[in-house]
């Protein structure tokens, strides 16, 4: 019988004093030529211990919505202890899909797992941003904060799961007129129309200009096919208003108007005729007095 102590972090690899259908195959007898030999085989027993280490970076929008595929990758670890020893030993695989198969030295079967030296960190590798049709990358949670790709992760089989989002917000549009899809910035115009145009441009911030009381209309004439505008003077202030139609070109009178009285002076048609009127009886009275003078002297 195996002595308790010295198997312990053994395991059985082969026991002749058994048959395969697990009889005892020990025979006892009188003959000198009875067998009497048997081999136990024990090897060193080895516990695996795993890890994965993932890194997932998503591509969102500021909505939290996801405007690209998903990037995922795992790197798997494999600490192999001998139970008699107690030594171990760490594998690294990024492709391994389950427990790896030990051969009896304890050794990963695969080769593609590989033993993880300490302070030489493994790393996953740098992601380039995908594009996004009117979108690009406005943050990202990697600490190296390029918003060009996810920068290479270093990890360890101590490493926890490594999560980056970048999040996409809309390309930014300038320019006046549609949707600007969120992003832009419309500069006003800072000078007004030229010569012929529409309407004129009012700038903010300016003090009223006073005004008489009584409102008075002034039409600037504009050439024929252009629009004109009336300008009516009084209560909060001046109130530029296109006019309907097109007018003709107009001569503007002689005779100015006068703003600051409110009201239009027209001259006085009667008292003119009166006074002309009156210069031509003075000049017919004129004419008999010397008519009548020169017949005097005839006689």
């Amino acid at each position: 019988m195996i002595d308790p102590a010295v198997a312990k972090g053994y395991k059985l690899v082969s026991d002749t004093t058994k048959n395969a259908d697990g009889t005892s195959a020990i025979v006892f007898g009188k003959d000198a030529d009875t067998n009497l030999d048997f081999t136990i085989t024990l090897a060193h027993d080895f516990k695996t211990t795993e890890k994965a280490v993932k890194e997932t970076i998503t591509y969102q929008d500021q909505q939290q919505k996801p405007v690209a595929t998903p990037v995922t990758k795992t790197m798997n670890f494999a600490t192999v202890t001998d139970q008699v020893t107690q030594d171990a030993v760490t594998y690294s695989n990024p492709a391994a899909t389950g427990t790896p198969e030990l051969d009896v030295t304890g050794r990963p079967t695969d080769a593609n797992w590989t033993v993880y030296q300490d302070g030489n960190p493994l790393a996953f590798a740098a992601v380039k941003n995908p594009t996004v049709a009117g979108m690009h990358a406005a943050s990202t949670t990697d600490p190296a904060k390029d918003l060009t790709q996810t920068t290479a992760q270093v990890i360890t089989p101590e490493s926890t799961d490594v999560t980056v989002v970048v999040t996409y917000v809309a390309d930014t549009t300038t320019g006046g007129g549609g949707d600007n899809n969120g992003g832009g910035n419309v500069t006003p115009p800072t000078t007004g129309p030229t010569a012929g145009g529409g309407a004129a441009i009012v700038k903010p911030g300016k003090k009223p200009v006073t005004t008489p009381k009584a409102p008075v209309k002034v039409v600037t004439p504009k050439a024929e096919g252009d629009q004109a505008a009336v300008v009516t003077a009084g209560g909060q202030g001046a109130k530029v208003q296109p006019l309907a139609t097109p007018v003709k070109r107009v001569q503007s009178r002689k005779t100015p108007v006068n703003l600051a009285q409110g009201k239009a002076e027209l001259p006085q048609t009667n008292e003119q005729w009166g006074s002309s009127l009156a210069l031509v009886g003075l000049a017919l009275l004129g004419s008999l007095v010397g008519l009548a003078g020169w017949k005097k002297r005839e006689h």
